[in-house]
């Protein structure tokens, strides 16, 4: 356990995408939601999509019993992107894809069926950068905060 983290740690501060889920999903979705809406829960996109995550109803229905009105609510709308997470994880690794954060990103923008067929535009290419970027930016955050303060006077 020490050594993996150890290896998620210099993968991390060298800029170095892993192969493997070596991240925190709080923080992917963290990612998601600023790429998407830029962490507005009231966000209304162009084609119906809502709330932070900008779900479109068939996501929602897809695993939401509650309205797609609550889509806006800052804790059914994470309920529901953490389910489409699992399910999109889960999906990806019955197809034989690695369930990276790139895979991760690209399934949550085209659909996990382009995604496990590489039928993936540059904008989704695009969009998966910007997720994984801002991952490594909030990962880092989350070590940097776990390291004590060290005073040298």
């Amino acid at each position: 356990m020490l050594k993996r983290t150890l290896i998620s740690l210099f993968a991390i501060f060298c800029g170095i995408k892993s192969e493997v889920q070596a991240f925190s999903k709080e923080n992917f979705l963290k990612a998601i939601r600023h790429v998407e809406s830029g962490d507005n829960h009231s966000a209304v996109g162009s084609h119906g999509e809502r709330g932070a995550y900008q779900f479109k109803r068939v996501v929602w229905k897809q695993h939401a019993k509650n309205s797609f009105s609550n889509a806006f609510e800052p804790e059914s709308a994470h309920d529901v992107a953490s389910q489409h997470f699992d399910w999109i994880v889960n999906t990806l690794s019955k197809s034989g894809k690695q369930t990276n954060a790139r895979n991760i990103a690209l399934a949550w923008n085209a659909g996990v069926g382009s995604a496990t067929r590489n039928k993936i535009s540059v904008y989704n290419k695009d969009y998966a950068n910007r997720v994984e970027n801002l991952l490594l930016e909030f990962e880092k955050q989350d070590i940097l905060a776990k390291i004590p303060q060290i005073s040298c006077l």
